[in-house]
């Protein structure tokens, strides 16, 4: 059985997909979304996962709707320092990596690409022949 915590982060991140693909109705998940999202990092503060869900909803919400990729920024790096905490020195860690190459993306997407070639390098540090980092990113 699952516990209250998470089935709030999956009830999130099930809205969140809802909104995605139901246009009509986006805003109206959205908004529930976040709101469990919020009550995920209430019920535990330590939790990653809840800070990611909450990065991934700012960073894709509409400014129009109150997005924001600098308030995404802030959640990503804050469910970094957890996650890094849980998974001490095994950083070969696909959910650590999943999240340092989120980070990069969304600071390309700031066009701030002095902090995303700083993230480049930590994955690199981590999985030296990350396709994606190496051929596509990198070569931009």
């Amino acid at each position: 059985f699952l516990s209250l915590f998470e089935r709030i982060k999956l009830l999130s991140i099930f809205m969140s997909f809802r909104a995605g693909i139901n246009k009509k109705e986006a805003l109206n998940y959205s908004i529930k979304s976040l709101n469990l999202a919020e009550k995920a990092i209430k019920q535990d503060s330590t939790n990653y996962f809840a800070f990611m869900q909450r990065a991934n909803i700012y960073r894709y919400t509409p400014k129009t709707f109150n997005g924001s990729r600098d308030k995404a920024i802030e959640y990503y790096l804050k469910a970094e320092a957890l996650i890094k905490k849980e998974i001490g020195i095994n950083k070969k860690n696909w959910n650590y990596l999943h999240l340092l190459v989120t980070i990069t993306e969304t600071y390309i997407e700031q066009k701030n690409f002095k902090s995303a070639k700083i993230y480049c390098e930590k994955i690199l540090k981590i999985e030296p022949n990350y396709y994606l980092i190496k051929n596509i990113i990198l070569e931009m």
